[in-house]
């Protein structure tokens, strides 16, 4: 479930000036934490392991990116006490990132970032009600001015709710997240919203069914 630390590392390092001696630490970083599912340890040029304080500055970032990560593959398997465990070790470390390296920074801009990550997989759990309750949490800390972000995340609520067996909450939510998903023509917003519809089915006969078909036309058609 986990992409590779290597191809991580390659991809949002290659651009940064890094020392090399560090980055090639971190890019032979593997995930052999004992069995607990956590990355633990470094395999450098054969010698055996190195303890991940070897990292130095680059260490919690890539460990917090590492288990976010692994936290979402625990969803799609419907491993709840994993995403929780991994998000909540992940949020231990947040506060030790306090370097300047211009990539990984989502973890310290994004408001609420790693509840968002735990939100976003307690709606691939189907776990309604509790996603829907953190997205309410993360929402109330993005600003207006995050405007795409806030989009997707209001159509990941309104999901949740709908999800929740809400689907008048959900049709409430979804005004603003449409409105949005029309002003930026965000694909990712589109997407999320499509799945709105899909989860929206049991009710599309029903008033409320047809109120969401009506407000999310002109941002889904086609999709």
């Amino acid at each position: 479930m986990l992409m590779s630390m290597s191809g991580l590392l390659s991809s949002t390092v290659a651009r940064t000036p890094l020392n090399w001696a560090s980055f090639s630490s971190a890019r032979a970083f593997s995930t052999t934490g004992g069995g607990t599912g956590l990355p633990g340890r470094v395999e450098q040029g054969g010698t055996g392991g190195v303890d991940m304080l070897l990292l130095g500055r680059v260490q919690e970032r890539v460990r917090i990116m590492a288990m976010q990560q692994q936290a979402h593959g625990a969803g799609l398997i419907g491993d709840r006490t994993a995403v929780d465990r991994l998000i909540d070790t992940a949020s231990g470390l947040l506060s030790r990132v306090d370097d300047d390296l211009p990539w990984g920074n989502a973890c310290r801009r994004t408001p609420g970032y790693l509840e968002v990550q735990r939100a976003t997989c307690y709606g691939r759990l189907r776990l309604g009600r509790e996603a829907a309750s953190l997205w309410s949490q993360v929402l109330a800390e993005v600003p207006a001015s995050a405007r795409r972000d806030r989009g997707v995340y209001l159509a990941r609520h309104a999901i949740a709710a709908a999800g929740a067996r809400e689907p008048e909450q959900a049709l409430e939510i979804a005004g603003e997240a449409a409105e949005i998903a029309a002003a930026t023509r965000s694909a990712r917003m589109v997407r999320e919203l499509a799945t709105l519809e899909r989860v929206m089915r049991p009710w599309q006969d029903a008033p409320v069914g047809r109120d969401l078909a009506e407000l999310l036309a002109p941002v889904t058609e086609g999709v």
